[in-house]
């Protein structure tokens, strides 16, 4: 990840730049639902006998 003012290669875990102090923004991850896949993947297949 690089500071997006001075292009000063920062590690992963960085806050703030260690060159210009510049504030590292990271981008929030989409939460992911675990519950709503398994459930999905649980439900039985009614008339499955047909194909």
């Amino acid at each position: 990840m690089f500071c997006t003012k001075c292009g000063l290669c920062l590690p992963e875990q960085a806050n703030f730049c260690t060159r210009c102090g510049t504030a590292v923004y990271i981008p929030p991850q989409p939460p992911v639902c675990v519950e709503a896949e398994q459930s999905e993947m649980a439900t039985p297949v009614e008339n499955q006998d047909q194909y």
